[in-house]
């Protein structure tokens, strides 16, 4: 596969956006493109449509952030849980030292 060269700077989050955006502005004047070169047609619209969701779905994982949610919130319960237990361990040492 050939490298990807970007002709344009933009943060990878915005990808998406800026596709939906070109997508919906060429669509308002899909005649007036299709004038201009044949390839450009509706096969053509329903292709960049599919790999923009696939786009969407590669920046911006709904699956993964669900995930991480779960994990942080365990994490964060786990940590709460664990301070009476180190305030015990912390008063163990100190009488053994002193």
């Amino acid at each position: 596969m050939a490298p990807i060269v970007a002709r344009f700077k933009c943060r990878i989050e915005e990808l998406p956006v800026l596709g939906g955006f070109l997508l919906s502005s060429m669509q308002g004047s899909l005649a007036d493109f299709t004038a201009f070169s044949p390839d450009y047609n509706a096969g053509f619209m329903t292709t960049a449509n599919a790999d923009l969701v696939a786009v969407e779905a590669l920046v911006n994982p709904k699956q993964i952030t669900a995930e991480l949610k779960v994990i942080m919130t365990r994490m964060y319960s786990n940590m709460t849980a664990l301070r009476g237990k180190i305030d015990l361990l912390e008063g163990y040492i100190n009488r053994a030292v002193g």
